[in-house]
C-alpha cells in the first residue's frame, strides 16, 4: 500500500524530527505514525537495508535512503515492464475508463 504521509519527513532538508513535530506536521495521531514506521522499517529490514533510526521520541532521517521508491511502494524494477501490447491495452483502458465517467 502506498502511503504519503510521511512524505513532509523524508523530503524535508531537516533529518531530525521530535515526535511533537512530526505529529504536528502530518496529522497523524501516535499510534497511526508508529504502525507506519513500522511497517516501512520492516520493508527495509526485508530489502536488507538500514531501519529509520528512532529512539526518545526522535526520528534520525538518512540523507538518502537506498532504494527509496521500491522500498516505498513494495516494488521492484521488474513490476512495470509492459510490452508493447499491455501498453496500448492499458492506454485503451484508461481512456474508456475516463470517457465513461462523465
Amino acid at each position: 500500500m502506498i502511503n504519503y504521509d510521511l512524505d513532509i519527513l523524508f523530503f524535508s532538508k531537516h533529518k531530525l524530527w521530535k515526535l511533537e513535530r512530526i505529529l504536528e506536521v502530518t496529522n497523524l495521531d501516535k499510534e497511526k505514525f508508529y504502525r507506519i514506521l513500522e511497517e516501512f522499517n520492516q520493508k527495509l529490514e526485508n530489502q536488507g537495508l538500514k531501519k529509520l533510526e528512532y529512539k526518545n521520541e526522535c526520528l534520525a532521517i538518512s540523507d538518502k535512503i537506498e532504494n527509496f521508491e521500491e522500498t516505498r511502494y513494495s516494488i521492484n524494477q521488474k513490476t512495470f515492464i509492459l510490452s508493447e501490447v499491455e501498453r496500448r491495452s492499458l492506454i485503451y483502458l484508461l481512456i474508456f475508463t475516463n470517457e465513461s465517467s462523465f
